[in-house]
């Protein structure tokens, strides 16, 4: 048999002392490197996270946009159609609560919070017009087949919200906002 021990300075080398040794350092390497690895894995899922909250925000800008747009179509409809004006009533209003329950949480970009307080005080003029007419109605004041043109003065309003709306999100997509 050969012995395998080396000799330094007249003792011979305690190899499991040197394994252990070895065995520490390469258990040192692996958990640094396992650790970078974790750190760049949890970066990452939290830019996903970032980025489908900024997306989530950017949907209910677009959301708004195509209810401000079905508002429109809702409410030029003929004169005499029943809910003539109801239904673009509620589709603002549906709007303008989306929007205040993202304005209640932080925002992933002040751009997006501008774009989308915009579109809600340009929902605020067609809004104020409906609850108009409603309390009008209310009161049982509201004249059949908008004789006085107050549907037609609230189709209008809603149109150039709508047009609004658009050109605030084509800024907003173009980097302008």
């Amino acid at each position: 048999m050969m012995d395998i021990s080396v000799t330094f300075g007249g003792g011979g080398v305690d190899w499991p002392a040197w394994v252990q040794a070895v065995g520490s350092v390469v258990a040192i390497a692996a958990a640094i490197v396992i650790d970078q690895g974790s750190a760049r894995r949890a970066l990452e899922a939290e830019r996903r996270r970032a980025e489908a909250y900024k997306a989530d925000w950017e949907r209910c800008l677009s959301d708004v946009v195509e209810m401000v747009s079905n508002a429109v179509r809702l409410a030029e409809r003929k004169p005499g159609h029943a809910t003539r004006v109801d239904f673009p009533t509620r589709l603002l209003k549906n709007a303008m609560e989306l929007i205040d329950v993202y304005l209640r949480q932080p925002p992933p970009d002040p751009r997006l919070a501008f774009a989308l307080a915009a579109a809600k005080t340009h929902l605020e003029v067609p809004a104020a017009l409906i609850r108009a007419y409603d309390d009008r109605a209310v009161r049982g004041e509201t004249p059949l087949y908008d004789a006085d043109g107050s549907e037609a003065r609230i189709t209008q309003s809603i149109k150039r919200c709508s047009e609004r709306l658009n050109i605030l999100l084509a800024g907003y997509r173009a980097g302008q906002i």
